[in-house]
């Protein structure tokens, strides 16, 4: 039985999230300027009291899939938790 749901947001398809144990992994499939199929996953880790989001390339291009992860990083960036020197 698969339970997945899936939205878009900025034009990416999210399928929920699917835990095991501490991770959760999220896929997203969308479409890129050459009109090829994108698909690369997300997972989150807590470690430290923190979130490790990693991100990786399922299909597809790896320069549209760093153009894609540059975006969600830009979005996120106030919660981004960068190291102190």
């Amino acid at each position: 039985m698969n339970s997945a749901a899936s939205c878009w947001i900025f034009g990416l398809r999210f399928s929920s999230p699917r835990h095991v144990a501490t991770l959760c992994q999220i896929n997203v499939s969308t479409v890129d300027t050459h009109k090829n199929q994108l698909t690369f996953k997300a997972n989150m880790l807590e470690m430290d009291g923190k979130i490790l989001v990693d991100f990786r390339l399922s299909k597809g291009c790896g320069l549209e899939f760093k153009k894609r992860f540059l975006k969600i990083k830009r979005y996120l960036e106030d919660v981004i938790d960068k190291p102190t020197t």
